[in-house]
């Protein structure tokens, strides 16, 4: 690593350009702060990157995830719930950035699959192997659904069939065995700057594996 070095040349420079930019001496001040000059060069380094406020999406994982709102009968008390793994939900980062969420390809064997228990080998196959912890929740999906205009458009070449994104942490058990999964549906027959995103629920044995793809987030953020 080479000497650091600030000359009078490269002072004048550096002043000159913070001037021409608009710069105020409170937001010089700012930038001196904290370690804000240590995350900007790693900017410059390319190890890390500017992300724009808005495609943050901030879940508060005390809030505990509506897992009844798809099913009417539960006003009635003629569905019971049980969810297959409650710890997961309090488990993730307070901030997503769409941008970030990778798509796994599906163990060999079952993205190629189409019959019915391919879902529920995929399940178990996450679980097995701990990589559940990286995919989305129902908590997740519930703050992704309020703002469909962070919908990445490359999300939905990912899933060329019903476009639709599972949440395997939130798989639940309803009354009679069977198993269900919440999935993240994006209308696109709208204007996609007023696209919609619903959350539904399907059972994971009908939940199509076709594209073998599953979205989760990266290593180190949850």
């Amino acid at each position: 690593m080479s000497e650091f070095r600030l000359d009078v040349e490269t002072a004048a420079d550096l002043k000159d350009g913070f001037r021409r930019h608009g710069w105020t001496n409170e937001q010089i001040n700012l930038l001196k702060s904290r370690n804000h000059l240590r995350d900007f060069r790693r900017v410059l380094e390319g190890t890390h990157k500017v992300v724009p406020v808005e495609m943050f999406v901030r879940v508060d994982r005390t809030k505990p995830p509506q897992y009844m709102n798809l099913f009417p009968e539960a006003r009635f008390g003629d569905v019971e719930v049980e969810v297959l793994e409650p710890d997961l939900e309090n488990h993730g980062p307070n901030e997503i950035v769409l941008s970030d969420v990778i798509f796994s390809k599906a163990p060999f064997g079952i993205s190629e699959r189409l019959d019915h228990s391919a879902g529920k080998d995929l399940y178990n196959s996450l679980k097995a192997t701990g990589t559940i912890g990286q995919c989305l929740s129902l908590r997740d999906g519930e703050e992704i659904a309020k703002r469909p205009w962070l919908w990445p458009l490359e999300w939905n070449e990912r899933n060329v069939t019903d476009r639709s994104l599972c949440l395997w942490k939130s798989v639940i058990r309803v009354k009679g065995g069977s198993l269900n999964g919440y999935t993240l549906v994006p209308d696109l027959s709208f204007n996609p700057m007023r696209q919609v995103v619903s959350i539904g629920c399907a059972r994971i044995d009908n939940i199509y594996m076709g594209q073998g793809y599953i979205p989760m987030l990266p290593m180190g953020t949850v």
